[in-house]
């Protein structure tokens, strides 16, 4: 049963996995993919945003919590590198991640049913 709840649980996890391009873009092309970014700072802090955004010439994060919508300007000066949300590979792992751990449940009680229905002499 602690496999069980174990297996379900990297399969709920999967469902949540966002993953980012590796390659580094600018602030200007960020606010244009309008996708959800993860932008380090020079002090090393990482900061996710549901997108940037470009207003006045100035650019904002757009970070929401729950039904809150919070914006934070952005500097360049104050970034060492933004990351875009691969939406491809992001989708794919959505898809993929459950149905792996789909088949693995299906496998455990297929084993515990045939173990099961086995008579040890």
């Amino acid at each position: 049963m602690k496999t069980f709840i174990q297996i379900l649980a990297l399969g709920l996890m999967m469902l949540s996995c966002t993953v980012y391009k590796n390659k580094p873009v600018s602030l200007e092309t960020a606010s244009d993919l309008n996708l959800p970014s993860k932008v380090q700072g020079k002090s090393g802090a990482v900061i996710k945003f549901k997108r940037i955004i470009i207003e006045d010439g100035k650019y904002y994060g757009v970070k929401e919590e729950g039904s809150n919508q919070f914006i934070y300007e952005l500097k360049q000066e104050e970034i060492r590198e933004i990351k875009v949300k691969d939406k491809k590979l992001s989708t794919a792992l959505a898809i993929i991640g459950p149905a792996i751990v789909g088949g693995i449940i299906v496998l455990k009680v297929t084993e515990n049913e045939i173990n099961s229905s086995i008579d040890y002499y």
